[in-house]
């Protein structure tokens, strides 16, 4: 009965609380008012209108591109100049410019050992550099072989009645070295020989053409002879001289590696007077190394 009657008192009483409205979760004991702030969530109609950032960067880049176009339009087009072929007249090289989009230019004239009269030698632009459509082109012909003076009294080189030569080159540190007229390995032992076949310094249109060891063999004349033939530079000087005592002045003009079989090298040149000095280089001395000067001047003795 006390049980019963207790369960009875509690099931009226919060009948009473829930019939006022009344939670009890929801009672203070100091009777303060329950405030409860709350975040209001904006609707999409009060949202602020978006920038159009990416249109405006889209118009940019499209008026950049615009004004680019309109730069490469302005600019002049470029081509290639072409390589006018050596010994080309000017004709000839006036027609091969027009075909390119080109003019001829300034035309001038020079001598030239190389060339015949009328022969293209220089271009102006080079071959390949770019030009303005319709910009001119120059050239340089050749008024052929240039005029050269004698030497001595009467332009004449007395025969020295001998083979023998003697060889100065400063820049390698010889100084009247013996030169053979013999090109075998017995000779070439001994220091430096002329091939017999090419011309001496008192004939016309010579290219005397000497050889020798690099390096050699050791306790003989080969030895290191030619060593320093590859510090020679253009311009350097060399000097032959015979047995009259008549000296023969040149001027290295060309450097050139070839093949033991390019024979062409020892072959003289019309209108030059030149000699020709070679030495082995390359792997395993497979190679041969010229250097090609031209004289320009002959002291005879008094």
């Amino acid at each position: 009965m006390g049980f019963t009657a207790t369960v009875s008192l509690v099931v009226i009483i919060l009948g009473g609380l829930l019939f006022f409205g009344v939670n009890p979760a929801e009672q203070r004991t100091s009777g303060e008012e329950l405030v409860v702030d709350r975040t209001e969530t904006p609707t999409v109609a009060e949202a602020p209108e978006a920038v159009a950032e990416d249109a405006a960067a889209e118009e940019d880049a499209a008026a950049e591109e615009e004004e680019a176009a309109e730069e490469e339009a302005n600019e002049p087009s470029t081509i290639p100049v072409p390589d006018i072929p050596y010994n080309a007249t000017e004709e000839e090289a006036r027609r091969m410019l027009e075909g390119e989009g080109l003019e001829l230019g300034a035309v001038e004239r020079e001598p030239n050992d190389d060339y015949d009269e009328g022969g293209v030698f220089l271009q102006n632009p080079l071959p390949n550099e770019e030009a303005e459509e319709g910009s001119e082109v120059g050239i340089t012909l050749s008024d052929g072989p240039e005029e050269r003076e004698a030497s001595g009294d009467d332009g004449d080189i007395p025969d020295p009645g001998t083979t023998d030569l003697y060889l100065t080159v400063p820049k390698m540190g010889l100084v009247d070295d013996y030169v053979a007229n013999a090109s075998d390995e017995g000779t070439l032992m001994n220091g430096a020989g002329k091939i017999t076949e090419t011309g001496f310094p008192w004939q016309d249109s010579a290219n005397t053409y000497i050889a020798s060891h690099v390096y050699g063999y050791e306790g003989t004349g080969s030895w290191q002879h030619f060593a320093a033939l590859p510090n020679i530079t253009y311009g350097d000087e060399v000097i032959l001289s015979d047995a009259n005592g008549t000296e023969y002045t040149y001027q290295v003009s060309n450097i050139v590696t070839v093949m033991p079989t390019d024979v062409w090298v020892t072959e003289p040149e019309a209108g030059k007077d030149m000699v020709s000095l070679q030495t082995c280089v390359g792997p395993g001395w497979s190679e041969r190394m010229v250097v090609q000067a031209e004289r320009v001047d002959v002291n005879t003795p008094a």
